[in-house]
């Protein structure tokens, strides 16, 4: 993958956890619908963010994951390392909000409900989003994404690294178990996986990549002020219904038009080189925040309203929820994704370890 490629892409991760975070910030209860024209916006970084994921899988697994173990080490590790803590934090942060102020809680779908140990293990095990089943672990709504592409995880790799006459049937028996609702947005996610694959062929130049790079903007705009269906979400139950189906358009509108504007970007790669490697370090840095962000920011915001002597619509209040949020998930990201390559060290160790175990030969 070229620099400028991977770097663009970089930008477009963080970018597309702010606009989830800003548009969840942007809550009248939480800020008095301070930046309120993001929220709109997030489902629609929600399909980025799937694009992204088809993008990295087949980028890693064309290199350096080219086997179960190191595939499965490697998605365990950057899943866990961030998925697990949000979780325990969740918990933690809902008991001391809660103690100082109910009321930004009450209102919340779902909180407080008594299948809450339920939510935990379906949230732990990715089964939250399982055929029609919707579990939410205390306030942290934003990891419903997770009981998405954690699935396509195991069906890609089931697909790619089973035996070959068995490749189709895991990958098929594995959609069946994850449902309709996973299914469905399942080909949003192959999207990604074939603009690696125009990529890596090349071949396009910087005057046509500008022009697509160009295009899939102005595209975007205008299906957005024009076309675009609001109001469903993919976690909603699935259904034939016409503006079920139609949100699901939504979903592939945004995807496609996505995977347009890197095939246009890679295209342009080299004239853009020189400026994005002047910020190179703190793209990175920043990029390396973008799970957390994503993971992290609601329960955040949900105790800091709780800690805040002053209405929601307040500049102090907006701050706090804002750029107090931004500084801990910056500061949690330390402890937590940045760490990922041990706990991949740790998972590929296990697998290995358990394999010698259950070879009696030791080959």
């Amino acid at each position: 993958m070229k620099s400028a490629t991977s770097l663009y892409l970089d930008i477009c991760r963080f970018c597309a956890a702010m606009v989830v975070f800003l548009g969840h910030a942007s809550f009248g209860k939480w800020s008095g619908g301070f930046l309120w024209q993001i929220a709109p916006f997030g489902q629609r970084a929600v399909d980025i963010f799937f694009v992204l994921s088809g993008f990295v899988i087949a980028y890693v697994v064309d290199g350096k994951e080219n086997d179960a173990e190191t595939y499965a080490a490697s998605r365990f590790a950057r899943i866990y390392s961030v998925a697990l803590p949000s979780l325990i934090l969740t918990f933690l942060l809902n008991i001391l909000g809660q103690s100082i102020d109910t009321s930004p809680y009450v209102s919340i779908k779902d909180y407080g409900n008594p299948n809450q140990l339920l939510a935990f293990i379906a949230s732990i095990t990715f089964c939250n989003e399982l055929w029609f089943q919707h579990f939410v672990f205390g306030t942290n709504e934003p990891y419903w994404s997770l009981g998405f592409e954690v699935w396509y995880y195991i069906i890609f790799g089931l697909f790619m690294f089973s035996p070959r006459r068995w490749r189709w049937v895991a990958a098929v028996a594995a959609v069946a178990v994850a449902g309709p609702k996973v299914a469905i947005l399942f080909p949003l996610w192959l999207v990604g996986v074939g603009c690696y694959a125009v990529i890596k062929k090349g071949g396009i130049g910087p005057k046509i990549g500008l022009a697509l790079f160009l295009a899939s903007i102005i595209a975007f705009a205008c299906y957005w002020e024009t076309w675009a269906q609001h109001g469903k979400r993919p976690f909603d139950p699935f259904t034939l219904e016409p503006k079920r189906l139609a949100s699901y358009l939504d979903n592939y509108a945004t995807g496609l038009l996505f995977a347009v504007n890197i095939v246009g970007f890679d295209g342009m790669a080299g004239k853009i080189l020189p400026l994005l490697s002047r910020f190179s370090r703190q793209i990175r840095w920043v990029a390396g925040s973008t799970f957390s962000l994503y993971l992290f920011h609601q329960p955040i915001i949900e105790l800091l309203v709780a800690m805040s002597p002053w209405s929601p619509s307040s500049a102090a209040t907006r701050a706090m929820v804002t750029l107090g949020t931004l500084a801990i998930v910056l500061g949690l990201a330390q402890l937590t994704e940045r760490y990922k390559s041990v706990w991949r060290k740790t998972f590929l160790a296990t697998l290995r370890l358990a394999r010698t175990a259950s070879d009696p030969r030791g080959t």
